[in-house]
């Protein structure tokens, strides 16, 4: 098995890991997956409850119409969870 390199890291606030080049993204290199993984590993290691704030998804928003975001992409991304 080869070595990963650091090109091949995806870094977090917390956590770091690999990337798996056959999952998709996001701009910050997480996968639903991986997001799932992590809170049910906080959960247990702490025994707290966990919620998702903001909106769960760290994504560059563009303001449309009547200062709406149209954010299917994060429905998406929740989704996949």
């Amino acid at each position: 098995m080869a070595d990963p390199t650091n090109e091949d890291r995806s870094e977090g606030n917390e956590i770091s890991g690999y990337k798996n080049p056959l999952l998709p993204a996001s701009e910050w290199g997480w996968h639903p997956v991986g997001l799932r993984i992590t809170l049910n590993w906080l959960y247990h290691k702490y025994q707290i409850p966990l919620f998702i704030v903001e909106n769960g998804l760290g994504a560059v928003d563009t303001l449309e119409e009547e200062s709406l975001v149209h954010d299917p992409y994060r429905i998406d991304y929740l989704s996949g969870m």
